[in-house]
């Protein structure tokens, strides 16, 4: 071989890609394309754990609790007796009362969706016939509720609070706390 002919061969060599890299790039490429998808869409599909903070409209909310317990019963000579308890910490911005009007906790294991209950001087009514106020301008106001069910700690729950002005809060995946 002459010395021109070998370095040819050798530029040759050297531009030309091998089967196994070829293959190999092909898998690596491909296994980060699934990664990033996957977490795209763990992303946009996992909600998020527990609200910290969101407005709409006229109310501002400022946190919801779920604290575990035992359920209370609907009555109008009993107060509420049960420990479970939803607390939702709201701020009203608008120039008027807003009451809230339905709260609704439900997740996959239960057969019918449970309601919470107000607290009356002597009963314990569900949300829809005793609607709490939240006045104008209260701030960061608590508002307790009684969910009619037992709750047990550390499990996850769909909560969504309807309002009078049309206003809905809804938190998915929200933990219930021990109490």
């Amino acid at each position: 071989m002459t010395p021109r002919s070998t370095l040819a061969k050798k530029i040759k060599d050297t531009r030309a890609i091998s089967r196994s890299n070829l293959i190999t790039s092909l898998l690596v490429g491909s296994f980060v394309a699934i990664v990033v998808v996957g977490l795209v869409l763990g992303y946009l599909v996992t909600p998020p754990n527990q609200s910290t903070s969101s407005s709409q409209g006229g109310l501002s909310f400022s946190g919801i609790t779920l604290i575990s317990g035992q359920a209370s019963s609907n009555s109008l000579t009993t107060t509420c007796t049960g420990d479970a308890q939803l607390d939702v910490y709201v701020t009203n911005l608008s120039p008027s009362t807003i009451t809230m009007t339905n709260v609704t906790i439900f997740a996959s294991r239960l057969s019918t969706n449970a309601t919470t209950l107000v607290p009356l001087s002597n009963g314990c009514l569900p949300v829809s016939e005793s609607t709490p106020e939240i006045q104008s301008g209260a701030n960061d106001l608590v508002i307790l509720t009684y969910p009619n069910i037992p709750i047990p700690p550390y499990e996850n729950w769909n909560v969504i609070i309807s309002f009078s002005d049309g206003q809905n809060l809804t938190q998915l995946g929200l933990t219930s706390e021990p109490d």
